[in-house]
């Protein structure tokens, strides 16, 4: 079992599960194993709705602005990984 610590309520908007089956399906299309691929898709969408939360409030946040805000969270975490 796992559990998501991260996330919002201003996810809770319409497209919002759109958006994440798009980046579920990104993550398995890329070839990682599957627990791998869905556990980080999970991850990356709710850490880019509480990045979109942080900037914009979680009042009118919609599945755009997490999309949009999910290549901040790549670039962070990438960057955390090759600079330890």
């Amino acid at each position: 079992v796992y559990i998501n610590t991260k996330g919002n309520s201003g996810m809770a908007t319409a497209g919002s599960g759109d958006a994440l089956a798009g980046i579920l399906g990104s993550c398995i299309a890329s070839g990682i194993a599957f627990e791998d691929a869905v556990l980080n898709g999970v991850y990356l969408h709710s850490a880019a709705g509480d990045v979109a939360a942080q900037k914009l409030g979680k009042k009118f946040m919609s599945a755009t602005d997490i999309t949009k805000h999910l290549r901040f969270v790549l670039y962070h975490s990438f960057h955390q990984q090759h600079h330890q």
